[in-house]
C-alpha cells in the first residue's frame, strides 16, 4: 500500500498537530489493511510446493496368474511399498522348492516390463540372474507385467492333460506379504507346499482361487492343472 505525496504531507501536518496520538491509530489501520505476504516481502501467488510420493500403507505384493490352455501364464506382480524407492529388484525364483516335480524346470520369463506410477515403462530383455531396474523417480506401486513359460510340467502317470503348475515372484521382496490370484479354465485347485499348516491354499471367490498373504520366503503356490492335450 503505497501513499502519495499529498497523503504523505497530510500526515506529516496531522502529526505535527496531534503527535502520536493520531499517528498510533493510523499505523494499527495500516497494519491491519495490509496483507501479510506483502508485509514480508513474498509474493502472493506463490506456487504450492510440489506435491511428495504418496506412501501406501498397506505394503505387500499381489501376483494375478492368468493360466492359459497351454501351460503358459501372463503375470501382472503388482508391488506396494511403505516408502518410496528409485530400484526395484527381479530374479527367477527358486521353483525346486516345490517338488521334486519341478527339479529340473526351466523357466522362461518373456515380454518383460516395468511400469511405476505412470511412468514410462521399462523393458527388461531377459531375466537370467537378478536384476536391478531403475526408475526414472521415487514410486511406491510398481507393477511387473510378463509371460511365463516351461512352468508347468505334465505328471506321469495321470489322465492326459493333468498337469502341475509352479507360480512364485519374479519381483525381490523378502520383507513383504505375498498373495496369489489364479485364474483360468485349466485350474483346479491350488497347493502351497511351503506352508504346511495351510497345505490346500486357494479359496474362490468370483471365480478366482485366492491366497491368503505369505511371508515372502514362503510364496510358492503350486496349482493343479487341466492342460490342453
Amino acid at each position: 500500500m503505497r501513499l502519495d505525496y499529498e497523503s504523505r504531507l497530510r500526515l506529516r501536518r496531522v502529526g505535527g498537530v496531534a503527535g502520536p496520538a493520531v499517528l498510533l491509530p493510523l499505523a494499527v489501520w495500516f497494519y491491519a489493511a495490509t496483507p501479510s505476504a506483502v508485509l514480508a516481502g513474498a509474493p502472493t501467488d506463490a506456487p504450492a510446493p510440489s506435491d511428495p510420493v504418496p506412501v501406501v500403507e498397506a505394503a505387500g505384493l499381489v501376483l494375478q496368474v492368468s493360466v492359459l490352455p497351454d501351460g503358459a501364464y501372463e503375470v501382472v506382480e503388482t508391488v506396494r511399498l511403505g516408502e518410496a524407492v528409485r530400484t526395484i529388484a527381479l530374479s527367477p525364483p527358486d521353483v525346486s522348492r516345490g517338488g521334486a516335480t519341478f527339479a529340473d524346470a526351466v523357466l522362461i520369463y518373456r515380454d518383460v516390463e516395468v511400469e511405476a506410477q505412470g511412468q514410462d515403462v521399462v523393458a527388461v530383455p531377459g531375466i537370467r540372474a537378478v536384476v536391478a531396474v531403475p526408475l526414472a523417480a521415487p514410486a511406491t506401486v510398481v507393477e511387473v507385467r510378463y509371460r511365463v513359460e516351461g512352468a508347468a510340467v505334465r505328471t506321469i502317470p495321470s489322465p492326459d492333460g493333468r498337469a502341475l503348475g509352479v507360480m512364485a515372484p519374479l519381483t525381490v521382496a523378502t520383507d513383504l506379504l505375498v498373495g496369489f490370484e489364479v485364474s483360468g479354465t485349466p485350474v483346479r485347485a491350488l497347493t502351497c507346499p511351503l506352508l504346511p499348516d495351510r497345505p490346500l491354499c486357494g479359496a474362490e471367490v468370483d471365480g478366482t482361487l485366492r491366497t491368503e498373504p505369505a511371508p515372502a520366503d514362503d510364496a510358492l503356490v503350486v496349482a493343479q492343472l487341466d492342460l490342453d492335450d
